[in-house]
């Protein structure tokens, strides 16, 4: 038993290497390309400063953990990089066309800001796949059912059209979107695809983060009405901290809570 246990081992730690090395090779090439053939686009060489976002390092990470995920990573980072690059180019050239002198002397690139939503799309549409090829293997192996997938979806959804419709309820005390409201894809995508491998885990993360977006709506609104300043005085970010403290109490509360109902009901 134990010398199969050091072959176990040795043998992931083999095929670890060899992840770590297809997962390098992205990374080499593009410092390699952005210091000799591309030193003038702008995200390219950005990125080199800026260390890949340290992408590199959560591949280095998940090259122990999911090789997949590892390589799917570090090839769709370059990938994004040319999105952001030239989809972020044709962007600017159209936003300079639209500006007054006065605007151009403001202006930000869009590069940046192309580069994130391409590469957050990029890893929510490959967890997706996964996620859904895990609850087929489960519906054909009998160990789950599509109408009870199909139930838990839609309460991961429903939590967020009704934080959306608090949202647009005039009076509550904020004008636009929060910081923490801002977060609501990455927060939608997580519910969504954790659920899919984990249901109660996945509702309590779409649960406790709409449940802090109301109440944070709800409670601006009152203090409004009663002439209290402690908000305003409070900035967006010490506020965004405490809103993701209760964010992680209620993940914890509602995992009680599903887990008793799931379990009673099965």
């Amino acid at each position: 038993m134990k010398k199969q246990n050091v072959n176990s081992t040795v043998a992931r730690i083999k095929k670890t290497v060899i992840t770590v090395i297809i997962c390098a090779i992205p990374f080499v090439l593009l410092i390699v390309l952005t210091k000799t053939c591309i030193p003038k686009n702008y995200l390219f060489t950005w990125m080199m400063q800026h260390y890949y976002m340290l992408v590199w390092v959560a591949a280095l990470i998940l090259a122990w953990f999911s090789w997949y995920r590892a390589v799917y990573l570090s090839y769709a980072l370059p990938v994004t990089i040319i999105i952001g690059e030239f989809v972020g180019n044709y962007v600017n050239d159209y936003r300079k066309s639209m500006m007054t002198h006065e605007e151009l002397k403001r202006f930000t690139s869009s590069n940046y800001s192309v580069w994130v939503i391409s590469f957050f799309a990029a890893i929510v549409i490959f967890e997706m796949i996964l996620a859904a090829r895990k609850c087929y293997k489960r519906v054909k192996q009998e160990e789950g059912s599509p109408k009870r997938i199909l139930i838990y979806t839609v309460l991961c959804l429903v939590p967020f059209l009704i934080a959306f419709w608090i949202t647009r309820i005039p009076g509550l005390g904020i004008d636009g979107f929060t910081l923490a409201e801002q977060l609501v894809w990455i927060f939608l995508a997580v519910g969504l695809i954790v659920q899919f491998h984990k249901p109660v885990v996945g509702l309590s993360v779409s649960f406790s983060y709409c449940s802090v977006i109301i109440m944070r709506r709800l409670i601006s609104g009152i203090f409004g009405l009663f002439g209290s300043h402690l908000l305003q005085s409070m900035t967006e970010l010490i506020i965004c901290f405490f809103e993701m403290i209760l964010f992680a109490v209620l993940v914890l509360l509602y995992q009680i809570l599903l887990k008793k109902k799931i379990i009673s009901d099965q």
